[in-house]
Formats: structure tokens, sequence, C-alpha cells
């Protein structure tokens, strides 16, 4: 990506003696069917019917670059990518894995990053034609052209910023996000939406740590109580309220993502909540 060249030119002969210690980077997102043709529809999957997504790969993996605009544009196909699919259809679960696609056939891996104002994208694309395993593919009826294709869209230069590390991929800036299931032809389809704002970009191992409960303190001001606790990144917050602690019976209040750093949240005494708790929970 050029604005990856670029720091490597700025630091020369010092690049020989840096190493970059390769991660599983976790995409994870959800979303909804918007179309079934052939077995799917057959399968009674209707539009509207949720999705959960989860991608890994290895954020070291050899870039070959196959378009360059004069230094400003540049389109790279990455192999070695060791990219995974878990996509799950309401019940349904397809999985996939390619370890390393081939190096002329720019498919499983593309990028395209800016130097200058424009669109940003990365798509990811598992198939049967281009060494990509399945190892869970419902209602597949066929092995030719069984493929799974996602396209993540932005249209600042800001979502790939130095290359396709978690720290280097900016999901608040992706604006348009698609996916595909395909089985035998395009007569035998899934086509889905991916909401932009739930697209989470971390490392896995941040990803497996078990969520610990925040300590909280609290605060009536006036007509409203406030909340405090220190986050952490790797997490999301669930607010819960109550009024009644014997009966067990918490009502979800607001849902926030760990910044690591305080997060303050006040909420009004009208709300007729006597209690309150925050729980942690995997983002």
């Amino acid at each position: 990506m050029p604005k990856l060249r670029a720091l490597i030119s700025a630091v020369g002969l010092f690049t020989s003696c840096l190493s970059l210690e390769a991660e599983t980077v976790l995409w994870k997102a959800n979303g909804a069917i918007t179309s079934a043709t052939g077995t799917f529809q057959d399968a009674a999957i209707e539009s509207g019917t949720e999705v959960e997504i989860r991608i890994t790969y290895n954020d070291q993996s050899t870039p070959d670059i196959f378009t360059n605009i004069v230094g400003r544009i540049e389109t790279e196909y990455l192999t070695e990518i060791e990219l995974t699919f878990e996509i799950k259809v309401g019940t349904r679960i397809w999985t996939a894995l390619v370890n390393s696609a081939e190096s002329d056939t720019p498919r499983t891996f593309v990028t395209r990053a800016s130097s200058f104002p424009g669109t940003e994208r990365v798509e990811m694309l598992i198939s049967s034609e281009d060494n990509g395993t399945f190892f869970n593919f419902p209602l597949r009826t066929s092995e030719r052209n069984t493929l799974i294709d996602l396209n993540f869209t932005s249209i600042t230069n800001s979502f790939l910023t130095s290359g396709i590390s978690a720290a280097s991929i900016q999901p608040s800036e992706i604006t348009h996000a698609l996916g595909i299931i395909q089985t035998g032809s395009t007569d035998h389809q899934l086509t889905f939406s991916i909401t932009p704002s739930t697209i989470e970009v971390l490392n896995e191992a941040d990803g497996s740590v078990r969520p610990t409960a925040p300590k909280i303190s609290s605060e009536i001001n006036g007509d409203s109580i406030s909340l405090s606790w220190l986050s952490d990144r790797r997490f999301r917050y669930r607010i819960e309220g109550t009024s009644n602690l014997s009966a067990d019976q918490w009502v979800t209040v607001e849902t926030r993502n760990g910044t690591s750093t305080q997060i303050f949240r006040s909420y009004p005494l009208a709300n007729h909540f006597q209690f309150y708790r925050v729980v942690a929970i995997e983002r």
C-alpha cells in the first residue's frame, strides 16, 4: 500500500533491523439477507434473516502489486493470507479456509489503497476454484463455482492507514459492506448486506480474553445518576437497570464499546430504575 511504502522509504536502511510479529486479525460483523435465489430460496431463507460474520487472516501475508497508478492508487493481491470465514445465516453456518491462493489469480484477498482523497476497499473471497476449502457449506449443489465473497468499501482514504493489521484498519470509515454465498452458479445465490456500524477489527488474541467485571463508581447529581468505570477496548459493556432486585429482572439501558479509557454515563432518575449494573461482554 502506498502509505506503508512511504514509511518504509523514510526509514531507509533501518528497515532491515525491524521485525514485525505476525498477528491473526479478527473481523466481526452483523448484517441481514437481502435476497435468495435457487436452492437458498427453496430452503425458505428470507430477506431480513440475521447474518453473523467472523473473519480471520495473517496480517503479515505477502503483497503482490498488480495495479499502481503513479504511486497514488495501489491495488494489491495478498498471498499466504490464511483467510478463514465463518458465516452464520439464521441457524445455518458456512465455514471456509484458503491458506494461499494462486498468485496470478487476484481474487482471494485484494486491497485498494489511495494516497489522495478517494475510495478504498478490501475484497475477501474464498472460492473452490482458487484453493478454497469449505468445511461446512449448507445446501451445496455443486463443487463448481462454490464461493463466499465479502466486500468492504470506504468513500474516504482513511480506511487502510498503513496495511492490513488490526491497528491499521479503521472500521469506522467503512461505508458499504456486502456479501455473497454462491453454489454452482448465480442461479443459486445468497446476498446480504453487512451493517458498517457493527464491524469490529482486532487481534484474535484480544478477542479470546474472557471479559472481566469493571469496578463502577456512581454519584447522584440533581435529577440524574452518573456511572463511570475504566473500560477495556477488548470488551463491550451492557448497562442494565432494575427497580426490584429480588425479581432479578434487569432491563438493558444501552451497550457501549470499550475504549481502554474511562467511560462516563448519566441517566435520569425519572427512568424509575433504583439499581444499575454494568456487564462486560465479548465484542
